[in-house]
């Protein structure tokens, strides 16, 4: 029986894939004639500076020169010396001595019809065609290095700020193109395809200030020190920019080796027994320093796809809660300024309001005082012409009795007219003050009204603003939602999938429109109670049908990370790796499925598999070999074919498997399977076939 020693010492003996130590590594007199860098760093752009690409290109440099390469240093070139430099690099490159090749630039980028251009810092760029006459096309740098065969390229681009052309041309995508790595080579990007990266707030860029820190690690693989700046920069932007990379390298690269010794038995054993007991300690965490730490500390370990796609959605928690809270902080904002505004404006309206009743008392008051005024001067007037009748009268009184008696009767109706007149008066005089309050109450009323409608716009277009933050936020979050950095086609989340002979198949990933690159998808998997499929298995050699099998989701346990199918007789996990199929067991989830789905991805997928009572040890390479249209008795599909190769190194029996998925189905829609013992004998030939699926949602959009 294999133990779980054992099976530790198989894993620790796994082949790894060769590395290149030049032989310079033993007498470090000189710079290694067998490694060459070009290193440009652009940032005195006229339009638009960059203050770290300078400082950036000087520390790659310090670090490949103490790395042994023979480094040429461009710094602010024009178009003129980058195209020489290239030229002249790309001649050297061909040396037979020349083994390893490293190319870096840092500065502004954009791309064009798929193809990425490099700016130079006398490239004046207003309109497209000037893209392909005044910048540097990436496609002089590789055509250069295709010609250099049997080496091994590294092409790092920090070349992704914003806004490259000032306030000029605006190219229609951001960032740089996807590029799928030539057979040999490593592409490295700042951030993800179409995404913009940050120039850093320090001495230099957030990418390459990481990127110099891991590659300083001694004995460390260059796709792991990759990873950890992956890692390392994703958090320190919050997710806002992610590094890529594609590869295609046929071995192992180290910046510094030469102190590298081959590790003991006992050493080998330790490393794996880290990562698998890390693995258990954490595999039901949700704590995302659990999972960034497992990276860091085994970025290429047996379960770093997993962590990749555990962490992802940690941290698609962490930035979604981070928006909320940021949505609820600005909607708190919002309701104190409105609630700031809308006493400003009471006040504002009571002061108005007080002004008003003041000048409206200060009025009436003055009309009071010239009314009583007037009032007095015409009873001093009445009196007076009251005084002259009397003596008028007196004087006349002597006359004739008849005559007296019509003055009095003259006097009595003149008395009677002028009171009629004060009455009269005295009634305009009353309406007319009726009439101007009147109108006063009525213009109040108006401003009012005016105020009323006014405060009510404002809230409106407020409400308006913060709807459409709202919504700009809410957009940005549903990106975020899937791992950062992964090309999805835009749409609508897709609710319900039904796949069977006879009905169209739904297109899950749209096509590459990109020459140079297949695409890059997360693997999209979400499984839902009562999700089902049914596939077809046959031999491979013969041809002959052997069975047709259901599998019907029963549980998913998104804690335990841990999907059943049929109650328990097939187990996997959130990604659909084997944990249990039958009779045959696992020690833990077997990593035949990468967190995302690119042509060149490789990785390691070891495992203890126990079956009747018999234990063995086994593993494969993986990697994602291309991308390919395939036709299945469900319908014909779009995959990415993801080959391994590998050996029980139990019984000594070679593997194969090999499994055609589909971003965003659960099930592979094709797997073939060989198993050949150690004396050649074919001992498992099957091949299995989707017939037809259910599926209730899943991460991709359409």
């Amino acid at each position: 029986m294999t133990t779980r020693r054992n099976f530790i010492k198989a894993l620790a003996s796994l082949p790894p894939v060769l590395a290149y130590r030049p032989a310079w590594a033993q007498n470090k007199t000189g710079p290694d004639p067998s490694r060459l860098a070009l290193v440009i760093g652009n940032g005195d752009y006229p339009s638009s500076p960059l203050g770290n690409p300078v400082n950036d290109a000087k520390a790659v440099t310090t670090l490949l020169t103490q790395a042994g390469f023979t480094v040429k240093s461009l710094l602010n070139a024009t178009r003129q010396d980058m195209t020489a430099a290239i030229e002249r690099f790309g001649a050297a490159a061909k040396r037979s001595d020349v083994r390893q090749i490293i190319f870096y630039y840092a500065g502004h980028g954009a791309q064009l019809e798929w193809r990425n251009y490099l700016l130079p810092v006398d490239a004046i760029v207003e309109k497209q065609e000037h893209m392909k006459q005044r910048c540097v096309d990436l496609g002089l740098l590789l055509g250069q290095l295709s010609a250099a065969r049997d080496k091994t390229h590294i092409v790092i681009l920090d070349a992704c700020r914003n806004n490259p052309f000032g306030s000029g041309y605006k190219p229609e995508q951001k960032g740089l193109s996807q590029f799928d790595a030539p057979v040999g080579s490593l592409l490295a990007y700042a951030t993800s395809p179409g995404n913009v990266a940050s120039d850093g707030e320090g001495a230099n860029g957030l990418y390459t200030e990481n990127l110099v820190r891991e590659l300083s690690r001694h004995n460390t693989r260059l796709e792991d020190a990759l990873k950890r700046v992956r890692l390392n920069v994703r958090l320190a932007s919050n997710g806002a920019q992610v590094p890529w990379e594609t590869t295609s390298l046929e071995g192992d690269v180290y910046l510094f080796s030469e102190d590298q010794k081959k590790l003991s038995e006992s050493e080998l054993e330790k490393q794996v027994e880290a990562d698998i007991t890390e693995w258990i300690r954490i595999k039901s965490s949700k704590k995302l320093e659990d999972w960034t730490s497992y990276l860091r500390n085994f970025p290429n370990g047996r379960f770093a796809e997993i962590a990749q796609l555990r962490l992802a959605r940690l941290l698609a928690e962490v930035e979604q809660r981070a928006a909320e809270a940021r949505l609820l902080e600005e909607k708190r904002k919002q309701e104190e300024q409105q609630r700031i505004d809308r006493q400003r404006m009471e006040r504002e309206q009571l002061r108005l309001a007080e002004e008003q009743r003041q000048a409206e008392e200060k009025r009436l008051a003055e009309e009071r005082r010239q009314r009583e005024e007037q009032r007095l001067k015409e009873e001093q007037r009445l009196a007076l012409e009251r005084k002259q009748r009397e003596d008028q009268q007196l004087r006349e009184a002597q006359r004739s009795q008849d005559e007296h008696a019509r003055r009095q009767a003259a006097l009595r109706l003149e008395r009677e007219r002028a009171a009629a007149e004060r009455k009269r008066q005295e009634q305009e005089a009353l309406l007319a003050e009726q009439r101007r309050t009147e109108e006063a109450r009525l213009a109040e009323q108006r401003r009012q009204e005016r105020e009323r409608i006014e405060s009510e716009r404002l809230a409106r277009e407020q409400q308006r603003q913060q709807d459409e933050r709202r919504r700009e936020e809410q957009q940005a979050l549903a990106k975020r939602a899937e791992p950062a950095g992964l090309a999805v086609a835009p749409g609508a989340r897709i609710q319900l999938i039904e796949i069977r002979a006879g009905i169209a198949v739904p297109q899950l990933i749209p096509p590459s429109d990109n020459p140079y690159s297949a695409g890059r998808f997360p693997l999209g998997r979400v499984f839902t109670v009562g999700d089902s499929f049914v596939v077809r298995q046959t031999d491979i050699l013969t041809g002959i049908e052997e069975n047709t099998r259901t599998a019907t989701v029963t549980r998913v346990d998104h804690d335990e990370d841990r999907v059943e199918y049929n109650h328990g007789l097939i187990i996997v996990d959130l990604m659909g790796n084997l944990i249990k199929n039958g009779p045959v067991q696992f020690e833990t989830p077997v990593q035949s499925t990468p967190a995302e789905l690119q042509v060149g991805k490789k990785w390691t997928a070891a495992f203890r598999r126990t079956q009747g009572g018999v234990t063995t040890n086994a593993y494969f390479e993986m990697h994602v070999a291309k991308r390919e249209i395939i036709t299945v008795p469900a319908g014909r599909f779009d995959c990415f074919r993801v080959e391994g190769e590998g050996w029980n190194t139990t019984n000594g029996a070679q593997l194969s498997n090999v499994a055609w998925i589909v971003p965003g189905l659960n099930v592979a829609v094709k797997r073939e399977q060989m198993g050949r013992n150690k004396f050649g004998r074919i001992g498992q030939s099957d091949r299995t076939e989707l017939v037809s699926l259910r599926q209730q949602a899943t991460g991709l959009t359409i």
